[in-house]
């Protein structure tokens, strides 16, 4: 999604590959176990760790959506705006997903 146009905008990124971490990290697990438990151990779900994506693009310098990713990513690292929104996804090209309130919300 290209936030530095208003309203914002979805990005079609063709020749994506291998991309991996794509979801987030798995939930921690605590141990709860107390002498009152009931004899055996308790476990309960923790936070999980941030989504951290990596993977490669093809790069085209003629398509419009790499031409655009290469300026979000300049404009980001010159600090010139915050933290990219990104959903990676696919799909049969018929439906873009949906920006509501500035958010994109996935299909």
């Amino acid at each position: 999604m290209d936030p530095t146009v208003s309203p914002h905008v979805v990005l079609a990124i063709p020749a994506l590959k291998g991309f991996t971490g794509v979801g987030g990290g798995k939930r921690k697990k605590i141990d709860i176990s107390n002498m009152d438990s009931a004899g055996y151990n308790e476990i309960t779900g923790g936070r999980a760790d941030p989504p951290e994506a990596s993977g490669e693009i093809v790069l085209k310098k003629t398509l419009a959506g790499h031409q655009a990713l290469k300026k979000l990513f300049e404009a980001q690292a010159a600090g010139s705006i915050g933290n990219l929104e990104v959903f990676v996804g696919d799909g049969d090209a018929t439906n873009a997903p949906t920006i509501v309130a500035g958010h994109l919300v996935a299909p």
